[in-house]
């Protein structure tokens, strides 16, 4: 048999979130930071994108070049997460992208029912991705900005979360060449694989997170006998335990009509984060506030003579040629009823807003409707609502 790899694989990788008790709290501080293994989620794909600024000086000089000599600016930060929508396998009980969900909507009702809220503090996550041991990150102080719910043909209904945070740390791996009382020394050179929010574990000691870095020194928590290799700190991952809603089964009932054929569909939440990094003597986002958010979808339906009619004619006509446009409920009902996999998506008042049709060469025409989903009043957080539950 041959040795482990050490290539990072994206299907060894696992991604994991915990709900912050204050806004980036653990960075760069003593305290120790934790995911249990319980706080892996089930995914199909991710990402998680550091940048920093460099900012050219541009002095008056005999050269037209750039100078070597630039500036480091601010940094930023985005990730995304994208799955298979699905439930828990016990009913009422929360699904595996839980605190995704209340991060993103900002209510609960229960373990598994979810709302809008009007408050203008949603809750900060802590994320972490590794991949078998070669490689960690985290990122302090993230939000959602964006939750997408989507589903055509016979594929799988996915949900996908986007965002951005405060603080980002890479982990690699080294091993320790001395150390002192909260200080390890990796091998020369390779102090460039942590940064300041790591999470490592060192062979002989407790799990730490990296506070300070200078050169090759890193301030941990730890005694002054530390010894053996220092990788990053990961939990054992748990097994898989969401139920997969595979799509072929369900309802859509917009205004009361359940016939309609449609062959797809999209719901997209928007959090109009406003993010706070115009502060001076900071590096990044310094905090975020939840701005005016916007529901907004489409469905395509196969475009029949008996179901043309119904759909188009939400554009109404009073008074001549003032226009309006109707505003309808949906509700879309994924799953057969009465299983794990059920999942409700209901919009209370959606404003149907007039399609395009597509028209190919032979095949059947799809009418294509974009809708916008409204608080029923000026005081109401009512405009989405999702469900996972066997009894509906």
């Amino acid at each position: 048999m041959g040795a482990a790899t050490d290539h990072a694989l994206g299907r060894s990788t696992n991604f994991y979130v915990d709900e912050e008790a204050a806004f980036k709290d653990g960075f760069g501080t003593a305290a120790q930071v934790e995911f249990a293994a319980g706080e892996r989620v089930d995914f199909v794909s991710s990402s998680m994108e550091f940048s920093i600024e460099r900012i050219d000086r541009m002095d008056q000089k005999q050269t037209r070049s750039i100078s070597q000599d630039r500036v480091t600016g601010k940094q930023s930060i985005a990730w995304s997460l994208e799955a298979n929508l699905s439930s828990a396998r016990t009913n009422d009980a929360a699904p595996n992208l839980n605190m995704f969900f209340k991060a993103a909507m900002g209510g609960t009702f229960g373990s598994n029912t979810y709302a809008l809220t009007s408050t203008n503090a949603l809750q900060s996550l802590r994320l972490m991705r590794e991949a078998n041991g070669v490689f960690s990150e985290v990122i302090y102080g993230a939000w959602v900005e964006e939750m997408t719910i989507s589903a055509s043909g016979g594929d799988i209904p996915k949900v996908s979360f986007s965002g951005g945070g405060c603080h980002y740390a890479l982990t690699g791996t080294s091993s320790v060449a001395s150390s002192s009382t909260d200080t390890v020394n990796v091998t020369a050179g390779e102090g460039h694989n942590f940064m300041i929010g790591s999470l490592v574990t060192v062979s002989n000691q407790t799990d730490s997170t990296v506070r300070a870095i200078s050169t090759d020194a890193l301030t941990v928590t730890g005694s002054s006998s530390m010894t053996g290799a220092v990788i990053p700190k990961v939990p054992t991952a748990a097994a898989i335990t969401s139920v997969v809603n595979n799509g072929l089964q369900g309802t859509f009932s917009l205004d009361g009509v359940t016939t309609y054929p449609i062959t797809s569909f999209d719901i997209t939440l928007t959090n109009g984060i406003k993010v706070i990094e115009d502060e001076a003597l900071t590096e990044g986002a310094s905090d975020f506030i939840a701005g005016y958010r916007t529901v907004t979808g489409s469905v395509s339906v196969r475009a029949k003579k008996s179901d043309l009619l119904a759909l188009t004619r939400r554009l109404t006509y009073s008074g001549g040629t003032n226009r309006d446009f109707d505003d309808v409920p949906i509700i879309l009902k994924l799953g057969p009823g009465g299983t794990a996999t059920d999942t409700w998506i209901t919009m209370a008042t959606a404003e149907l807003e007039f399609g395009s049709i597509d028209v190919p060469e032979s095949e059947e025409a799809i009418l294509n409707i974009p809708f916008k989903a409204l608080s029923s009043t000026s005081v109401l957080s009512d405009e989405l609502t999702l469900k996972f539950n066997q009894n509906g």
